[in-house]
């Protein structure tokens, strides 16, 4: 069952299945962003095969807009534009390959690096955008 635990070096909420313990959740292996339907952990949850923890973002320079019927993360140029999602910490090469079947089928969107705010503090992630 999640937890919630502050992280104050981030001054942010993170969410960990039990107890939180020493390591820095933000740099303990893949990150993976996302804004829709995987921001609900029991869908994450079922698709990896465990509760990964995972942290409230934002992701600077992005949007959220549909293409037709398809959901898509997108650039923009606009200074502001920031798109709120949830950052899964700490995934093994695995689970990022469970979610990229997902994320990835059909050949619309692509794996992209990009830094996510978690608190005050920049950490390195993946996401998919529009390929």
């Amino acid at each position: 069952m999640y937890q919630t635990h502050y992280d104050a070096g981030a001054r942010a909420l993170l969410f960990v299945d039990g107890e939180k313990d020493e390591r820095d959740y933000l740099t303990m292996g893949a990150n993976v962003f996302v804004c829709g339907g995987l921001m609900n952990p029991a869908k994450m949850g079922a698709l990896i095969g465990r509760n990964a923890p995972f942290a409230p973002a934002i992701a600077d320079g992005y949007t959220h807009r549909y293409l037709e019927t398809i959901p898509f993360m997108l650039p923009d140029d606009d200074p502001a534009a920031a798109l709120l999602g949830v950052v899964y910490l700490g995934l093994s090469a695995e689970e990022v390959a469970r979610v990229e079947t997902l994320e990835l089928d059909g050949g619309y969107r692509k794996q992209i690096p990009l830094e996510v705010r978690v608190g005050d503090r920049i950490c390195p992630a993946i996401s998919d955008a529009k390929a």
